[in-house]
């Protein structure tokens, strides 16, 4: 920037700018980036050439694959707390989707807000539909805080086409209001409690495109010298701002108050976008997607996440990539709007999602259309009760059928009650008394009568899941296989009814029961007026998924790391028999052999090689003992199992056993290395 000392009351501060890395902000914003990505002709699957998986944001390249994998650039499911995001499009194609069940399909001029607010999981990809020639991603990311009282508000998404979006001309300049008012246009809603909902706080979020030889004067903020203002120069050979030219990219930060003029003596249009807010005036604690007011907070939005991962993921990849045919789409709350431009049509988005209402309905007086809504709703609320009054009856039956049995059969032999010393009492007798129990090889002591009402509850269950989830708007209800006769009991409460129908559906066999801390929010719950509230009884068990692996192995991975130890070799599996058969070889003779092998490949596993001083006796404590109920509260054990034949972790025990292991495991062997940090570990 050339010096101009008749500028420097208008210009406060400039600040370098190296695209696509984030950019300055000042309070009420938190985050701004600009993309500008040359991406090249998509294949079949609208996938880039392979140039990098997991984190590549290569400032150099003429395109950046993100956190994308495969293929597919973008940004995979990540969470967020506490903000909310402004994504406003240029060109392109945008996929996103989220743990509301919302989803869309946008880009081009589009203009998308979603309130993070209490916890919301998202995923944003950048499909290339064009087989033909190149596909341009242009888009700027903005990240608006949220004051205290508003950062645990329920999550919320709105979608505003590129036809709708407002925009004022002027001679060589093109002014896009995608937040705000400027000259008399007001912008269009964003969410409701976004910072920028109310007009006191004079947030403008606009773009400015200015054509070689024109000239623009961007008028004062209605907060004056209360509200902060910068430009960001992003486009363009130089710009002159003030009298001061301006060659190089940068933002500035500008008295809100005074007028800013802006003159284009280039020959390439000049794009400027101009951030504008009075400041929330908080204190400000982040890390990574969360943004809080103190640290406390933070640690407990991570513990919130890993404790509920926000409501789920209801969707069937975590990088969702909608079909090359699909138009431009935004599914809210169940119901699926097109830009008004498009082809009228009642689209299917993918298996297990929400259906639809019917677009012919759009032209209906806004009356007639709830009207004929409620008819539709009101047969599958109908069912849906049904099946939930039905349901509920036949668990209360097998509560009580399995808890005369268990008096009969005596005291369990491993009784968490001596365990529950702060806990809800109630959950140790949920598990003592009302699950069902097994031996050692995992074969039951119940009655062959009880055994086929058992099977026959089971199979009553997925039929209800079935009818349940077709009530409440899935396009598809499909379950394969047969109910497993060691799935524990069946319960639920007149409030987690309809979350555990769903999670038979989803695991193809009835939950495991405990009572203690909600494990689902499904947006599809609020529409008919009742809450969630599901348990779990197994902590342990592997068919729940990815998602208690990953709790498990963040835990072993960190405690590792904390005593030094070096990994030389991790991969996941899904473990064969044969393979379970040789690692438990020295076993094969136990009455539990069987049931710990079935255990093993009931899901996906992640071996690890770990390297470092006493790390064979060292890892044996940090695992815990054999029996959970003998585990010291912080050890994996203690802290993830409950029963013996679930403990989750294998730990080698002595070193010869654990070359072997690495040979079964690692035979293609492990990496070799010298960790930085070593010397200031070791002696």
């Amino acid at each position: 920037m050339h010096d101009d000392a008749g500028a420097s009351a208008v210009i406060q501060k400039a600040h370098a700018v190296h695209i696509p890395t984030p950019m300055a902000t000042r309070d009420p914003f938190l985050f701004c980036v600009y993309h500008r990505d040359e991406y090249p002709a998509g294949d079949e699957k609208m996938r880039a050439p392979r140039r990098g998986n997991g984190a590549d944001f290569d400032p150099r390249a003429p395109y950046r694959m993100y956190h994308g994998r495969d293929g597919f650039a973008g940004f995979p499911s990540h969470p967020h707390r506490g903000f909310e995001t402004i994504t406003a499009t240029m060109k392109g194609t945008i996929d996103h989707a989220d743990s509301q069940g919302c989803a869309g399909r946008y880009g081009d001029g589009d203009l998308q807000y979603m309130t993070a607010g209490a916890g919301i999981v998202h995923g944003e990809m950048f499909p290339l539909r064009r087989a033909d020639g190149p596909n341009t991603l242009q888009l700027f990311q903005i990240w608006l805080n949220l004051p205290a009282k508003d950062k645990m508000v329920e999550p919320a998404f709105v979608m505003h086409w590129s036809e709708d979006v407002k925009k004022k001309t002027y001679d060589g300049v093109e002014v896009t209001i995608w937040t705000g008012e400027y000259d008399g246009v007001n912008a269009l809603k964003p969410t409701p409690n976004s910072w920028a909902a109310n007009p006191e706080n004079d947030v403008g979020v606009y773009l400015l495109r200015i054509q070689p030889g024109a000239s623009f004067t961007l008028n004062p903020a209605k907060g004056g010298t209360s509200t902060n203002r910068s430009l960001y120069f992003v486009e363009g050979a130089s710009v002159e701002v003030c009298g001061q030219l301006l060659d190089q990219k940068a933002v500035l930060d500008v008295d809100a108050s005074r007028d800013v003029p802006l003159t284009n003596n280039s020959d390439v249009e000049v794009i400027v976008l101009v951030l504008q807010g009075k400041p929330i005036g908080e204190p400000v604690a982040q890390h990574g997607p969360f943004v809080m007011n103190s640290r406390q907070e933070i640690e407990q939005a991570f513990a919130d996440y890993r404790s509920t991962r926000f409501g789920g993921w209801p969707w069937d990849d975590d990088a969702v990539v909608f079909p090359r045919e699909k138009g431009r789409f935004a599914l809210v709350n169940g119901v699926e709007s097109v830009p008004k431009t498009a082809p009228r049509g009642n689209y299917n988005i993918g298996r297990g999602h929400k259906m639809t209402l019917p677009t012919d309905l759009e032209p209906l007086p806004l009356d007639l259309r709830q009207f004929i809504r409620a008819l539709i709703l009101v047969p599958r609320l109908i069912v849906l009760a049904v099946v939930c009054v039905v349901t509920w009856i036949l668990s209360v039956a097998k509560i009580l059928a399995t808890f005369m049995l268990n008096a009969y059969l005596g005291a369990p032999r491993r009784t968490l009650i001596s365990r529950c010393k702060d806990a809800d009492r109630r959950v140790c007798f949920v598990h003592d008394w009302l699950t069902m129990r097994h031996n050692e090889d995992s074969t039951v002591v119940y009655p062959d009568w009880f055994m086929r009402w058992h099977r026959w509850h089971l199979k009553c269950v997925h039929f209800a899941a079935k009818a349940a989830l077709f009530s409440l708007g899935y396009l598809r209800v499909h379950i394969t296989g047969e109910p497993r006769e060691s799935t524990l009991l069946f319960v639920c409460n007149h409030r987690g009814i309809i979350d555990t129908l769903v999670l038979s559906f989803v695991l193809d066999e009835v939950p495991y029961f405990v009572s203690g801390a909600g494990i689902l929010n499904l947006p599809f719950l609020r529409e008919v007026a009742l809450s969630a509230d599901c348990f779990v009884v197994e902590p342990a068990m592997k068919n729940v998924g990815v998602d208690m692996l990953r709790s498990v192995l963040l835990n072993a991975r960190a405690r590792a790391n904390e005593n030094g130890f070096t990994l030389r070799a991790m991969k996941m599996m899904n473990v064969t028999k044969e393979h379970a058969e040789k690692h438990y070889a020295d076993l094969s003779s136990k009455p539990f052999f069987g049931g710990l092998v079935s255990y093993m490949c009931s899901g996906p596993v992640v071996a690890m090689v770990w390297e470092g001083k006493d790390v064979v006796k060292t890892g044996r404590k940090i695992i815990g003992a054999t029996n959970p109920a003998a585990s010291e509260p912080g050890t994996i054990r203690g802290d993830f199992c409950i029963e013996v034949g679930r403990n989750v972790i294998h730990g080698s025990d002595a070193v010869e056993s654990a070359n072997h292991e690495i040979g079964l495991w690692f035979p293609e062997g492990v990496c070799e290395y010298e960790p930085c940090a070593k010397a200031w570990i070791y002696e």
